[in-house]
C-alpha cells in the first residue's frame, strides 16, 4: 500500500506535458492527416526503389530487366550455362534471401498481405520496423532470380510496415495506428501499379475492413501522394499498356458468356486458394525439422525445374500477359501458362519464397480468359468479340474469388488497363465469382493462413459493433474526485462501484489511478470498445479512466457495464442510423438539365464547328488556321473520337453540320477557315469513301483568359538596364529579410543577426546558385568570358545557392553564440517568400516553364522562347506560378505550425527542406527546359528526391525529442 501511496503523490503538483509534435501527430485530426501523408509520401519512394531493385537483381541474374517473355534463351551473363541457368539461378537466389528472411524478419516470408491483416486485426497494427528493410530485398531477389510471384504483397507489406514504425515512434493510439497501417498498404498499392482508387480499396476492403468516412479519407491522402511520387518517376500512363483499349461487349447475350466465364475463373481462384496452401503443406511436410534458412536454395531446384520446363513463369509475369493478348500464344499453350503459374507460385512461396499473389491471379485470370475468349470465338465467331475482352474479365474474376474483394478487383482492372468501356461485364463477372467463392469456401487466399493459425478476422457484428464505437460513446463522468494529497488508508467516504478512483480533476494531466496495482493504466477517448475489453480483461480491472486524445485531460471513467450497454445500443441503432444518415446526405435538389456548372464556372462556351467540301481549310493541317480573336481549338472529332489538336494534323470533311450559336459566329468562324496564310495550306483533296470525319471544338475567349507573355524583360535607368528578373531577386531577398527580423524579434533574439547573416549570405548565395547552374547546365550558359557571371542569363541554380548560403550563415550564427536550431526554424518560412518573388522573374525571363496545356491560366510563351519541337504551341504551364503560390502556401504553414510551439528546432527548417524538394519533385516533371537526365529523369528530380527524403528523415528524427519547455 505504501508503495501505491508514494507513486500516487510524487506528483502532486501540477506540471504540463512537455509539448512535442510526437503528442500532436497521435492526438489531432490534423495530425493523423499529416502522418498519412508523410506515409504516402514514405510507400511512394518505397515502392519506385522497390521496383528498381526487382529490375536491378533481375538485371544481375539474368541480363535484362524483363526475361520471362524471352522464352528458353541463355542468361547474357552466363551463357555458357545454358539451359542449367533456369536451375543453378534460383538456388543461388534462395542462398542469398533464405538466411536474410531467418536471421532478421521471419514474418518477411510468404506474401505478407497476411502478416499485415493480422497486426491490423490482433496486434493492434503494430509490425515490427526491420521487416520493411527485409521484406523488399529479400522479396526483390526472390523475383529477380526467378520467383513467379507478384510484387502487390511485398509493398503492401513494405508500407504497411514503415507506416507502423512511424505510428509506433510517436506512440498512436491502437485505433489511429491501424487506419495509419491501412494508409500504408493503400500507398504501396497505388504507387507499385499507378492505381490510387484500387489502393483505396484495398487498403480499406481487405485490410482495414472497415467504411468509416474517416478513415477513407485518411487512406485516400496517402494513396493519392503515393500516386504523385510513382507518376514523376514511371510516368502517368496505364500500367498494363499492353491490353488493347475501347473494347466493347458486341452484343447483349454476350454477358452470358461473361457470366460463364466468372464459373469458371471463381473455380480457379479457389482452386489457386487450395493448392496454394496444399503446396505449403507438403513443403513443411517434406522439409521437417531441418534448418529453415536453407529451404528457398533446396527447394530452388524444384522451382528451377518448372521454368526449364515453361520459361514464360520466370519472375512477375506481366509481359507474358501483353503477349498472350496479343495472339502469341497458342489455345494448350494458354491452359498450361494458367495451371503452371498457380502451380509454379505456390512452390515459390511453399519453399519459402518471398511475393505476393495478386499478380499471379491476374496472370492466371488472363491467360485463362484468352482461353475462354478463343474457344468462343471458335464456337460463336466474331459475335462473341475479342478474346482480350475475356482476358480483363477473368483477371478480375479470379482475384475477386481468389481475395473476395470485388470493389478492388473492379477498381484495378479498370485502373490498370485505363479502360472503362469493360466495367459492366467486370462488375458483373466480379459479383458471381465473389458469391461462388463465398458459398464453397469460408478463407480466401489472405484470410486461410490466418484462419490456420486459430484467427478469423471475419467478424460478426458484433464485433463490428465492437469496433465501430469507441471509449467516449460509453463513458460516464467519473465518480467524486479524490484529491492528490489523500492517504488510501483514509476513512473519507469514497464509491464503491469501481476498483480504482481517479485523483482530483482539476491536475493537468492524470496522475494515476488509486488502487492496489502498481502500473497506471488509462484509455483514450477515441479507442475502440475492443481494446476497451482487452484492457478490462488484460489487468483484471472493474474500470479505467479515460483521457482526451491528447492526453492531457481527464474527461471520464468507463466499466464494463458502460461497455456493455454501449454495444448493445449500437447493435440496435445500427440500420436505423444508417438509413437516417443516407436520407441527410440525398440531395432534395438535384441538378436539371438547364444547370451548366462547368460552363458557369470557366465562363466560357464551347463552339463546335464542322468543315464541309467547300472550305479551303480541307486537305491542309490544322496549324496553317489564322483563328479568329479568342477562339482556341482544343480538341478535333476524329473517327468520331476527341483527339488533341496535333498542328501537323490534316483535316477532312466533316460529317452531320452542326451549326454554331449564331450567324455571326458561323460567319466569323468560316472566314477565318478560309484566310490563307503563304504555303499554309495546300490543295483540297476530294472527299475519299471512307473518310473520317473531321470537325473542330472551339473555345471562344480562351486565350484572354491565359496568362500573356511580359511586354519586355527590363527598364532603362539612363544607360543602365535594369532586368526585372535581378529585380523581384532584390524585392524577394528584401522581404524575406523583413520577415525573418520580425520572426526573430519575436522568438526573444536580436534583429541585427538577421542583418548579419544577410549581408554575408545574399553573396554567398548568389555565387553558389551561379555555381550549380554553370556546372549542371553548361550547354545553355553564353559563350562569353563573362557566360559564367551572367546571372541575368539562365539565371541560379536553387539548391546551390541555399547550401552555400545556409553554410555561410550558420557560421555567422556560430560566431555570434545564437542557437542554430532556432535561427533556422525562424528563417525557413523567409527562405520560401524570398523563393517565390524570385521566381516571378522566370516570369519575365520567359524560361524554366511546363509542357504545352490550353488550361485557363497557361501562359503565353513568345516563339523565340519556345524549345525545339515546341515551336506550334502557344501556351505553357505556367510552373512560376504553381512555385509561387506553393511557396506562399508552405510558408503560411510552417509559421502557424510554428506558433503551436510543439516541435523542437529546428523542425520547421527539416519540413522547409522536406515541402520544398517534395513540389519541386512535381515541378521538375512538368518542365521541358534543357537538363541534363539520369535513367530518363532529369537530374533535379534526383536532387529533389534525396533532399526530400533527407527532409523528411530529420524531421522525424526530430519528433523523437519533446521541446524544451518555456
Amino acid at each position: 500500500m505504501n508503495a501505491v501511496w508514494q507513486w500516487a503523490t510524487r506528483r502532486a503538483q501540477p506540471r504540463p506535458e512537455p509539448r512535442t509534435a510526437a503528442g500532436w501527430l497521435r492526438g489531432s485530426r490534423l495530425g493523423l492527416l499529416c502522418a498519412a501523408a508523410l506515409v504516402g509520401v514514405g510507400a511512394g519512394f518505397g515502392a519506385v526503389a522497390f521496383r528498381y531493385l526487382i529490375f536491378a537483381f533481375t538485371w544481375l541474374a539474368t541480363g535484362r530487366t524483363n526475361f520471362g517473355q524471352q522464352g528458353r534463351v541463355d542468361s547474357s551473363h552466363l551463357p555458357w550455362l545454358g539451359p542449367a541457368f533456369f536451375v543453378l539461378v534460383p538456388v543461388v537466389g534462395g542462398l542469398l534471401y533464405g538466411p536474410l528472411i531467418y536471421r532478421f524478419a521471419r514474418e518477411a516470408r510468404g506474401h505478407g498481405v497476411p502478416e499485415v491483416m493480422i497486426a491490423v486485426a490482433e496486434n493492434g497494427g503494430r509490425i515490427r520496423p526491420q521487416v520493411s528493410g527485409v521484406k523488399a530485398v529479400a522479396s526483390a531477389l526472390c523475383i529477380g532470380v526467378g520467383g513467379s510471384v507478384g510484387r502487390e504483397g511485398p509493398i503492401v507489406q513494405i508500407g504497411s510496415a514503415l507506416a507502423s514504425s512511424l505510428g509506433q515512434w510517436v506512440r498512436m493510439p491502437e485505433n489511429r495506428l491501424r487506419v495509419l497501417v491501412a494508409c500504408g498498404a493503400a500507398g504501396g498499392i497505388s504507387a507499385t501499379f499507378n492505381a490510387p482508387i484500387t489502393g483505396v480499396l484495398f487498403g480499406v476492403e481487405l485490410i482495414l475492413r472497415e467504411f468509416s468516412i474517416d478513415a477513407i479519407f485518411t487512406v485516400m491522402l496517402s494513396a493519392m501522394l503515393a500516386d504523385v511520387i510513382s507518376r514523376v518517376f514511371f510516368g502517368s500512363a496505364a500500367f498494363l499498356t499492353g491490353f488493347p483499349h475501347d473494347l466493347v461487349i458486341g452484343h447483349s447475350y454476350d454477358y452470358v458468356l461473361v457470366a460463364g466465364l466468372a464459373v469458371i475463373a471463381a473455380l480457379l481462384g479457389l482452386a489457386f486458394t487450395k493448392v496454394l496452401y496444399a503446396t505449403e503443406d507438403l513443403c513443411d511436410r517434406t522439409w521437417g525439422q531441418r534448418p529453415e534458412w536453407a529451404r528457398p536454395a533446396v527447394g530452388g531446384i524444384l522451382l528451377g525445374l518448372l521454368l526449364l520446363a515453361v520459361p514464360q513463369l520466370y519472375g512477375v509475369g506481366y509481359p507474358v500477359m501483353f503477349h498472350a493478348a496479343a495472339g502469341n500464344y497458342a489455345l494448350w499453350f494458354l491452359v498450361v501458362l494458367a495451371l503452371g503459374k498457380m502451380l509454379a507460385c505456390s512452390v515459390t512461396i511453399g519453399i519459402g519464397g518471398s511475393g505476393g499473389v495478386f499478380a499471379p491471379s491476374l496472370f492466371i485470370g488472363a491467360t485463362a480468359g484468352m482461353a475462354f475468349g478463343d474457344v468462343a470465338g471458335h464456337l460463336f465467331g466474331p459475335a462473341a468479340g475479342s478474346p482480350v475482352i475475356y482476358a480483363i474479365v477473368g483477371m478480375a474474376a479470379v482475384f475477386a474469388a481468389a481475395a473476395r474483394g470485388p470493389l478492388t478487383a473492379l477498381a484495378s482492372v479498370v485502373e490498370m488497363t485505363g479502360d472503362f468501356t469493360l466495367t459492366l461485364p467486370v462488375m458483373l463477372a466480379a459479383a458471381i465469382s465473389t458469391t461462388i467463392s463465398r458459398a464453397l469456401s469460408h478463407g480466401t487466399i489472405y484470410t486461410t493462413k490466418l484462419i490456420r493459425r486459430g484467427t478469423d478476422i471475419d467478424r460478426t457484428t458484433a464485433g463490428h459493433a465492437f469496433d465501430a464505437l469507441s471509449v467516449a460513446d460509453a463513458m460516464h463522468p467519473f465518480p467524486a474526485p479524490v484529491p492528490a494529497d489523500r492517504h488510501p488508508g483514509s476513512r473519507e467516504p469514497t464509491s464503491s462501484a469501481v476498483s480504482g478512483l481517479p485523483p482530483d480533476a482539476r491536475l493537468y494531466r492524470l496522475l494515476g489511478a488509486v488502487t492496489r496495482i502498481r502500473e497506471p493504466q488509462a484509455l483514450f477517448s477515441d479507442d475502440s470498445l475492443a481494446q476497451v475489453l482487452r484492457q478490462l480483461v488484460r489487468y483484471g480491472r472493474d474500470g479505467l479512466p479515460v483521457l482526451s486524445t491528447d492526453g492531457h485531460q481527464l474527461q471520464g471513467w468507463v466499466t464494463n457495464q458502460n461497455v456493455l450497454r454501449a454495444v448493445s445500443a449500437g447493435l440496435f441503432a445500427a440500420e436505423p442510423t444508417a438509413e437516417r444518415r443516407t436520407a441527410e446526405w440525398a440531395d432534395p435538389h438535384p441538378q436539371g438539365p438547364d444547370r451548366d456548372p462547368g460552363t458557369r464556372r470557366s465562363g466560357y462556351r464551347i463552339v463546335e464547328y464542322t468543315l464541309t467540301e467547300d472550305t479551303v481549310a480541307v486537305g491542309g493541317r490544322l496549324e496553317a488556321i489564322d483563328w479568329p480573336p479568342g477562339y482556341l481549338p482544343v480538341s478535333v472529332l476524329h473517327s468520331r473520337r476527341l483527339v488533341d489538336p496535333d498542328p501537323s494534323l490534316r483535316l477532312l470533311p466533316g460529317g452531320p453540320d452542326q451549326r454554331p450559336d449564331s450567324d455571326a459566329q458561323r460567319g466569323a468562324l468560316d472566314r477565318a477557315v478560309r484566310r490563307r496564310r503563304p504555303g499554309g495550306l495546300g490543295p483540297a483533296e476530294p472527299r475519299r469513301r471512307g473518310a473520317v470525319d473531321d470537325g473542330l471544338i472551339m473555345i471562344p475567349g480562351s486565350f484572354a483568359m491565359s496568362i500573356p507573355s511580359p511586354p519586355t524583360n527590363g527598364i532603362h535607368v539612363g544607360p543602365i538596364e535594369l532586368h526585372f528578373y535581378g529585380l523581384m531577386y532584390v524585392v524577394g531577398i528584401a522581404a524575406a529579410i523583413w520577415l525573418a527580423r520580425r520572426r526573430w524579434q519575436a522568438a526573444g533574439g536580436d534583429p541585427s543577426l538577421i542583418d548579419e547573416i544577410a549581408i554575408w549570405s545574399v553573396p554567398a548565395g548568389i555565387v553558389g546558385g551561379r555555381i550549380y547552374f554553370d556546372i549542371t547546365t553548361p550547354a545553355v550558359m553564353p559563350h562569353h568570358w563573362w557566360g559564367p557571371f551572367a546571372v541575368w542569363d539562365g539565371g541560379l541554380g536553387i539548391w546551390g545557392g541555399i547550401a552555400l548560403a545556409a553554410v555561410v550563415g550558420l557560421w555567422r550564427v556560430h560566431r555570434r553564440g545564437a542557437g542554430m536550431g532556432l535561427v533556422m526554424d525562424a528563417v525557413a518560412p523567409s527562405l520560401l517568400l524570398a523563393q517565390g518573388i524570385g521566381r516571378i522573374g522566370n516570369y519575365f525571363n520567359q524560361e524554366l516553364f511546363g509542357g504545352p496545356t490550353s488550361l485557363p491560366w497557361a501562359l503565353q510563351i513568345a516563339p523565340r522562347f519556345r524549345p525545339p519541337g515546341y515551336a506550334q504551341y502557344p501556351t505553357f504551364h505556367p510552373t512560376f506560378l504553381y512555385e509561387l503560390i506553393f511557396d506562399l502556401a508552405w510558408a503560411g504553414f510552417l509559421i502557424w505550425l510554428g506558433r503551436t510551439g510543439r516541435f523542437r528546432p529546428p523542425s520547421l527548417f527539416a519540413l522547409y527542406v522536406a515541402g520544398y524538394s517534395a513540389f519541386r519533385i512535381f515541378e521538375e516533371s512538368l518542365r521541358i527546359d534543357y537538363s541534363q537526365h539520369i535513367l530518363g529523369l532529369r537530374l533535379n528530380t534526383f536532387v529533389a528526391s534525396g533532399l526530400a527524403l533527407i527532409g523528411i528523415g530529420w524531421f522525424l528524427w526530430l519528433l523523437r525529442k519533446p521541446r524544451p519547455a518555456a
